[in-house]
């Protein structure tokens, strides 16, 4: 299995939709740790990092089957 964020038990590249449908995401959301604050705007927000299929930490940890 390949070491990546796409195959990382931290990582949700999917989210449902307004209708219910559940969508694939073109950046995902690393889950490893807290959301972090960030400035969103002129507000702040916090919020999960983004990360692309392709990214690796070094915290990988494969998902369960």
């Amino acid at each position: 299995m390949e070491r990546n964020c796409k195959s990382c038990e931290y990582s949700e590249f999917t989210r449902k939709n307004e209708y219910g449908e559940i969508v694939t995401l073109l950046k995902g959301f690393c889950k490893r740790f807290p959301p972090q604050y960030a400035l969103r705007g002129s507000y702040g927000d916090f919020i999960f990092p983004y990360v692309t299929p392709d990214d690796w930490c070094g915290e990988w940890k494969g998902k369960e089957a």
